[in-house]
C-alpha cells in the first residue's frame, strides 16, 4: 500500500460508552476489524485512530460507529457478530446494523433472545413473520433450522400456537432402519437429534421434556405425518432435499388452520437414491409465485458458524475457481477442488512428485497446458497449511483460500513458479485476478512472493 493511498481517520465516541464490549478483551474486536479491513487501528480511551486504505477506513468506521449503537442499546458483542456486522455492511454500504440486530427473537432460556446474523437471515425472519410457508434453501450454517426453531419456540411462549412439530425425513447413510439396533425410537432418534440440540439451545431440558410429554413439543419422522391434519402449530421440516416429490407433497398438504410451515434444506447435499429425485428441488417450480408461500435463498455469506465452515464452503471455493477461469478467457466450472490435510497432501506429493514434503497447493491438470477448449483438473488445497499460513500473514483464513485457489487454477493452464522471473509474472497475475473482486485482497498477502 503506498502513501498516496493512504489516509488517516479519527473517532471519538462518546464519553459515556462503556469500551470493553465495544472493543472486546484485550481489544479482540478491534484485531478482527484490523484483520478483515487490513486497517491499523489504535485506541486511546474513547478516540480511536484509524489508518489505511481510504475505502477500507471508511468501513472500519462505518462498522464501528454502528457497533457502538449497538452497545448502547445493550446488544452483547462477540467475535461472531462483529465478523456478522461486516457481512451486513460489505453486502449493503447503507444497512443499519442496528434494524438487523436489534430485531430480537424471544426465548426462554439463558440466551433471553436470537437475533439474525446477516441481512438475508433478517429477511428470513420477517418472511415467517408474514407468510403461512416458508422455504430456506442454502447450505449449512446459515441459520436456517435455527431460526425457524427459535420462531417457533418463540411462538409456542407467547401462545399463538398450541405446539411444535418438528420433522425430517430418516434418510439411511447405506443402511437400513430395520437393521440397526434397538427399538423404534433407537432406530430413528440419531436421524432427529440436530432437532433436539436447537431445542435445547432455546430451552431448558426440563422444559423441553415437560412439553414433549404434554404433547406440546413432537419430533417425528417424516413418514409419521401422514393422513394427519395441523392446526394451531408451528411445524419445520429439516433436510427436506432428502424427501421425495410425494414426501413433499404428503408433507405441505397437512397444513391446517393458524398454521405455519417453515421447510429447510441444501439441495447440494441429497442422499436420495440417483432414482428418487428430491422434492425440494421439484417444488420450487411448482410453487413459485403462489401467494402466501415465500422462497429464501442462502448462500456461504450467511454462514454464522466457525469462520471455517464459511471459508470452506465448497461453493465459494468453486465461484473462486470460475473467477480465476474468466480472468483467463476459460470456461467455468471445469476445475475439482479438494480440501484435505497435511498428512493426505504430503502422501499426494510423495506419490506424485517424489518428495515426502507437505505444500500448501497441488494442481493435477488433466489436459496439455495451453491447449484450446474447456480445462478439467484438480486443485488439491492443504487446509491446515493455508490456516497457519493465514494466521502467519494475519489475513482471513477465506483471503489465504482464495489465493490458493487461484494460485492452483493458473498452474493448470500452465503458469508455473520454479523460475524466478516465471515465478514474479504468475504471482502479479494472482494479485491482478485477485483485485478484481468486491473486497481488494490486503498488500500482505504476497509478503515475500513478488520481491
Amino acid at each position: 500500500m503506498s502513501d498516496t493511498d493512504t489516509i488517516t481517520r479519527r473517532i471519538s465516541l462518546a464519553p459515556d460508552l462503556d469500551l470493553l464490549p465495544l472493543l472486546g478483551r484485550n481489544d479482540d474486536h478491534l484485531r478482527t476489524l484490523e484483520t478483515e479491513l487490513d486497517v491499523r487501528i489504535v485506541a486511546r480511551g474513547h478516540d480511536i485512530m484509524l489508518k489505511g486504505d481510504e475505502r477500507q477506513v471508511k468501513k472500519a468506521e462505518r462498522a464501528l460507529v454502528q457497533l457502538a449503537e449497538l452497545v448502547r442499546a445493550g446488544t452483547p458483542l462477540r467475535a461472531g457478530e462483529v465478523r456478522a456486522a461486516l457481512r451486513v455492511l460489505a453486502d449493503d454500504d447503507q444497512a443499519d446494523l442496528k434494524t438487523v440486530f436489534s430485531d430480537a427473537i424471544a426465548v426462554p432460556s439463558r440466551k433471553k433472545w436470537v437475533a439474525p446474523k446477516s441481512l438475508n437471515q433478517k429477511r428470513y425472519v420477517d418472511a415467517i413473520r408474514s407468510h403461512d410457508m416458508v422455504f430456506a434453501i442454502g447450505p449449512a450454517g446459515t441459520g436456517k433450522s435455527f431460526l425457524a426453531v427459535a420462531m417457533a419456540v418463540s411462538a409456542l411462549t407467547k401462545r399463538e400456537v398450541a405446539r411444535i412439530v418438528l420433522t425430517r425425513p430418516a434418510v439411511e447413510a447405506g443402511e437400513r432402519l430395520g437393521f440397526l439396533p434397538g427399538d423404534l425410537y433407537e432406530k430413528v432418534h440419531p436421524y432427529l437429534r440436530p432437532l433436539y440440540d436447537a431445542l435445547y439451545d432455546m430451552l431448558e431440558t426440563d422444559r423441553v421434556t415437560s412439553l414433549m410429554e404434554k404433547g406440546a413439543i413432537e419430533i417425528a419422522p417424516l413418514a409419521y405425518m401422514r393422513g394427519r391434519t395441523m392446526n394451531d402449530s408451528f411445524i419445520i421440516l429439516d433436510e427436506a432435499q432428502n424427501s421425495t416429490a410425494e414426501q413433499m407433497k404428503m408433507f405441505l398438504t397437512r397444513l391446517g388452520f393458524n398454521s405455519k410451515m417453515v421447510i429447510t434444506g441444501d439441495v447440494t447435499q441429497v442422499d436420495l437414491p440417483a432414482s428418487r429425485g428430491s422434492g425440494l428441488i421439484e417444488v420450487q417450480s411448482v410453487l413459485r409465485g403462489v401467494q402466501g408461500i415465500r422462497f429464501m435463498y442462502f448462500d456461504d455469506g450467511d454462514i454464522v458458524r466457525h469462520q471455517l465452515v464459511s471459508a470452506l464452503s465448497p461453493a465459494r471455493l468453486a465461484r473462486t475457481a470460475d473467477r480465476a477461469l474468466a480472468a483467463l478467457g476459460r470456461a467455468a466450472g471445469a476445475v475439482d477442488i479438494l480440501v484435505v490435510d497435511d498428512e493426505e497432501i504430503r502422501r499426494l506429493n510423495r506419490r506424485h512428485r517424489g518428495v515426502g514434503r507437505r505444500t500448501d497447493v497441488l494442481a493435477f491438470p488433466l489436459e496439455v497446458p495451453g491447449a484450446h477448449g474447456s480445462l478439467v483438473g484438480q486443485v488439491v488445497i492443504s487446509a491446515d497449511t493455508a490456516r497457519r499460513q493465514a494466521r502467519r500473514l494475519g489475513v482471513p483464513l477465506a483471503t489465504e483460500l482464495d489465493l490458493l485457489v487461484t494460485h492452483g487454477v493458473l498452474h493448470l493452464v500452465g503458469y508455473d513458479d520454479r523460475d524466478r522471473v516465471e515465478a514474479r509474472l504468475m504471482h502479479e497475475r494472482e494479485r491482478a485476478i485477485l483485485s478484481a473482486g468486491r473486497r481488494r485482497p490486503p498488500a500482505r498477502l504476497w509478503r515475500g512472493l513478488l520481491t
